[in-house]
């Protein structure tokens, strides 16, 4: 079936006019959708009237949704519609939360070291596997963590951290340290929207 230019047309006319009207980002949108369908229509010889009416309905249930068409489902948080809020990383936050987290394990201290967390976060280390007998090496909640924790600084009461090196991403931090016991480590840190750390991930050097 050969291709209609007029719908093409139509297309470019629609898209130009949303833009016109301070949508662009609805506009780029609907002009996905719409040579989405038009490539389904080649395939199954659509009428061009029942794509209309399938983008309308689906339309239609975006704006039950809350959503803009063409806007992915997993970028929204499960309450209430709204955009999921994420958390920019900085350059002084990263500097200052390496400090402050590295303090706080030379202090020996869980109580000073847990704050940094939230509470339901998780926590993948090697060192699970071997003190807490936890074969896929992860434990979530601080109640759990904590324990962990304080075996392992009974185990090295001379523990000391020092700083090599921080790296910064999208809502996250690694930092690159000396582990004190021969070893180098990179610690990976995932943050909520409230600068708390929701995941955490512990790489030791070979």
């Amino acid at each position: 079936m050969r291709r209609n230019a007029g719908d093409d047309r139509n297309v470019k006319l629609q898209t130009v006019r949303a833009i016109l009207t301070g949508r662009p980002r609805e506009a780029r949108a609907r002009l996905r959708l719409k040579k989405l369908f038009a490539g389904i229509r080649r395939r199954t010889r659509m009428s061009m009237r029942v794509v209309e009416s399938r983008l309308a309905s689906y339309y239609r249930l975006c704006g039950l949704a809350g959503l803009s068409p063409g806007e992915p489902v997993f970028s929204r948080s499960s309450g209430g519609g709204k955009p999921a809020m994420k958390f920019t990383v900085t350059n002084d936050f990263a500097r200052r939360f390496a400090d402050e987290w590295l303090d706080a394990w030379n202090s020996h201290d869980p109580d000073r070291i847990l704050p940094h967390y939230a509470e339901d976060f998780e926590m993948t280390s090697p060192g699970i596997v071997e003190l807490m007998a936890e074969p896929a090496g992860v434990l979530r909640g601080k109640a759990a963590v904590r324990a962990y924790w304080e075996i392992a600084l009974e185990r090295r009461p001379d523990l000391r951290f020092r700083l090599l090196d921080i790296f910064t991403g999208v809502e996250t931090i690694c930092i690159s340290y000396d582990s004190g016991t021969g070893r180098n480590a990179v610690e990976w840190f995932h943050f909520n929207a409230d600068g708390k750390v929701i995941r955490a991930m512990v790489h030791h050097s070979r």
